[in-house]
């Protein structure tokens, strides 16, 4: 099978056995996998299970089998199998079935990508979003700010290790936690991508110094340690770091809401001025 294939143009590689063939295949991608049902060492179905389990579900999977029991075949596709053929299948019949799972491997591309950039598309318009609800809201705070002379104070967090990725099934994000430490319809807080494509978590704090800034940080950070321990079980030690800087309207020269966040992220980006551990 293997001389006939490569005479008809394909580049194929033979392994003589499921093991050896599981080695080979997570060395390189092959778009199509042909093996036998009855192996040495790993049998088809074990295979397929394997390849299905370490996410390789990109290769289509063609079992030859002289089984032709339907509890058999109800095996082989619960394991991955994509299609079956009978060993005494002629030429042209395999190169046909060859054929149709290289077209389904290039379909399935296809599909992932656009998922991909559907997802990718998704993505930068809630950030968008996110980020005109967060300028206009500074605006209006700093104008309120301006008006009646009252302080208002904008606080940039960098997260050193996201407390979404300290649990293996966390409930909320970071910033939903932030927001859950926040005064109820009076702090705002979204996130901040600047013209680099860094990414930081801006908190406004209307009726705010920079000075009273130190209260709420001491907030986030016991709420987060406590969120923490709770996502973990209280079992682990657990770390994590927020840099913070803060910026109060009337200490700063510039009044436009892009130009006060730009500032406060190019300073978080120069300094670090709080960390903490949590353990």
């Amino acid at each position: 099978m293997a001389d006939w294939l490569d005479a008809a143009g394909y580049t194929v590689t033979t392994a003589a056995d499921g093991a050896t063939a599981l080695q080979l295949i997570e060395q390189q991608w092959f778009p199509v996998v042909v093996s036998d049902w009855q192996m040495p060492v790993m049998n088809g179905i074990q295979l397929a299970e394997r390849l299905r389990n370490r996410g390789m579900n990109d290769s289509y999977f063609i079992m030859l089998s002289a089984r032709s029991e339907r509890t058999d075949f109800e095996r082989g596709y619960a394991a991955g199998v994509d299609d079956y053929l009978a060993k005494k299948s002629n030429d042209p019949e395999l190169l046909s079935r060859i054929n149709a799972g290289l077209q389904t491997v290039e379909l399935r591309l296809r599909l992932r990508e656009s998922h991909e950039s559907l997802q990718a598309d998704k993505n930068a318009a809630s950030a968008a979003n996110d980020r005109l609800q967060l300028l206009s809201r500074l605006q209006t705070e700093i104008a309120r700010a301006r008006r009646y002379r009252r302080p208002c104070s904008l606080l940039m967090l960098g997260p050193q290790a996201p407390v979404a990725l300290l649990a293996p099934q966390p409930p909320a994000t970071l910033l939903d936690a932030v927001r859950k430490l926040l005064r109820a319809d009076i702090d705002w807080a979204s996130t901040y991508t600047d013209a680099d494509g860094n990414t930081a978590l801006a908190v406004v704090l209307p009726e705010t110094s920079a000075a009273d800034t130190t209260h709420v940080l001491a907030r986030l950070q016991q709420g987060l340690s406590d969120s923490m321990r709770r996502f973990a079980g209280g079992d682990s030690t657990l770390h994590f770091g927020i840099d913070a800087v803060t910026l109060d309207v009337n200490d700063y020269l510039h009044t436009s809401a892009e130009s006060m966040l730009s500032a406060a992220k190019h300073l978080l980006d120069s300094q670090t001025t709080w960390t903490t551990r949590a353990a």
